[in-house]
């Protein structure tokens, strides 16, 4: 999880078995391990993937979007939509075997609200037949969203702020170190450990003992890993592009092409790695590229009308410069551009509903190749479109891929279906991250056509 003005958006599409089976103990290696284990930090990639193990959010979305819970058993709004029952499932219990009760589901709250996770303040709390009433001071209607991220887990309160934060899960920590994790369920699950090891160059060799690999540098890899890791199949890329999303085709031209890439991408790649125009553009998914510059001809006159673009961003760090290189460059154009700080839940609740309330976002986008279903469903309008804007070409590959197809039609089908949603003025492309990261390439867990997919749950393996 990068701080900076993006969304991270996860479509990964996983192949091959774990390599695992017929033993108990499922092995990680991971970029760092992380000092504790606290929801709150799992904003952090490599926590991240701990904490999923040991904590559950309050909600979770189902494959259409809406809210699903593992740990209530019912729960309701009133009808202003300002207050809300939450009951729990009976026998609930964290992994330290203690029982979760009504009023630790209040401890949590009341920590979700002084830490800022809620947008509404809450006004009160009541016992309500063996549930939990919860009264904000404004409705609330998009409160489940917010409870969808692993910050506001429900963990036992009485752990807050020690090394380990305890969460309900089948898993328990027995043992904590600068270099390993190690993780113990009694039963109920596939693997009765889990261990998460901290690579570090050097360990090259051990590649082959590890069930997944997650955000490791990886520099002087053995020839046959390398090898493994690289396969068409098996290749993932992070990419950075501006989604352009306006029902105006004159404002999505103005924007795709007057926009400067170069600064765009000084505001989004911090680190200033250098960048490796390949004289194409190809930023969604291909093997072996770079995104290349696009072909820009922006209009000297401005717009026939004046006219707002929304952009919606992740973080505020960028937010200011973002929003001051848009009144600049825009302004002279007939455009009024408007930057939104919006959180992780509410930037996953604009890219996911239908309305789409922005002409412009910054994402990141983690592609697998070759399950063009996944790239298909974020460029086809639908419930996991991110984009309202209908592209016929599009459409046409989509229906003509085949899974079954030799690899070098698949891959000139893809080439197209990049470049029809380049010149659908849908994404700006910015950059593609070549720098030599193995993440999470080996593990089987999840469907191809399945829009928001993260770190494995390793329970459901």
């Amino acid at each position: 999880m990068i701080k900076r003005l993006m969304l991270i958006v996860m479509v990964v599409g996983l192949t091959a078995t774990s390599s695992c089976s017929g033993r108990d103990e499922f092995r990680v290696a991971l970029g760092d391990v992380p000092p504790n284990i606290d929801p709150a930090d799992s904003h952090i990639n490599f926590h991240f993937y701990v904490i999923k193990q040991l904590h559950e959010p309050l909600f979770s979305s189902s494959a259409i979007g809406k809210p699903k819970s593992r740990i209530l058993d019912s729960w309701f709004a009133s009808p202003d939509g300002a207050e809300y029952t939450f009951c729990l499932k009976p026998s609930l219990a964290y992994s330290n075997g203690k029982a979760v009760t009504n009023e630790d589901l209040w401890e949590n709250f009341r920590l979700f609200d002084e830490r800022g996770y809620l947008a509404r303040k809450i006004a009160g709390h009541r016992a309500e037949g063996g549930c939990l009433a919860i009264s904000f001071d404004a409705p609330y209607p998009r409160l489940t969203w917010d409870l969808m991220s692993y910050k506001t887990s429900i963990a036992d309160p009485a752990t807050r702020g020690e090394r380990v934060v305890v969460g309900i899960s089948p898993y328990r920590v027995t043992e904590i170190g600068e270099r390993i994790i190690r993780l113990r369920a009694e039963s109920g699950v596939r693997y009765r450990e889990i261990s998460f090891h901290y690579w570090r160059p050097g360990d090259e060799a051990l590649f082959r003992g590890f069930d997944d690999i997650n955000m490791v540098v990886a520099n002087d890899i053995p020839a046959d890993i390398d090898e493994y890791m690289n396969r068409y199949d098996l290749a993932m890329m992070k990419i950075y592009g501006m989604v352009i999303n306006s029902a105006n085709p004159e404002l999505r031209s103005y924007l795709f092409n007057c926009l400067d890439i170069d600064k765009l991408r000084g505001m989004t790649d911090r680190k200033k790695k250098a960048f490796r125009d390949v004289g194409g553009v190809l930023p969604l998914g291909m093997p072996g590229a770079v995104a290349g510059r696009v072909k820009q001809e922006c209009p000297a006159a401005p717009m026939k009308r004046r006219t707002k673009a929304k952009m919606v961003t992740f973080y505020e760090d960028c937010a200011d410069e973002m929003r001051e290189y848009l009144t600049a460059r825009l302004g002279p154009l007939g455009i009024d551009a408007e930057v939104k700080v919006v959180d992780s839940n509410e930037m996953s609740y604009y890219l996911w509903s239908k309305e789409k309330p922005y002409d412009m976002a910054i994402i990141g986008i983690d592609s697998p190749l070759p399950e063009p279903i996944s790239f298909f469903s974020n460029f086809l309008p639908g419930e996991s479109a991110l984009t309202n804007v209908r592209n016929r070409t599009l459409e046409k590959i989509a229906g003509e891929y085949s899974d079954a197809a030799p690899d070098a039609q698949r891959e000139e089908q893809m080439r197209r279906a990049n470049m029809a949603v380049i010149e659908a003025h849908q994404v700006l492309p910015l950059y593609q991250a070549d720098s030599p990261l193995f993440y999470s390439k080996r593990v089987s867990h999840v469907g191809a056509d399945q829009f928001l997919i993260g770190i494995p749950k390793i329970e459901e393996l």
